[in-house]
């Protein structure tokens, strides 16, 4: 029997949140380290900050951080 290698839907959540509550990242931070292409990723950011679980903020050099 074959296992899928895609990722659910969670599990992508799930490594987003684990990734942003080391420290403050960008959102190219986030996508490279969760290995997802750009719209995509920033589909999850979006959501996960409309839903409240990231906030964003801006910091010295101007880019938006998130974190926890």
């Amino acid at each position: 029997m074959e296992q899928s290698l895609r990722r659910s839907k969670f599990e992508i959540i799930y490594e987003i949140l684990l990734f942003s509550s080391k420290k403050e990242v960008t959102i190219t931070n986030i996508i490279y380290k969760v290995n997802l292409n750009f719209k995509i990723g920033q589909e999850y950011v979006n959501y996960l900050t409309e839903e409240g679980f990231l906030l964003e903020s801006v910091n010295g050099e101007k880019k938006k951080i998130f974190n926890l």
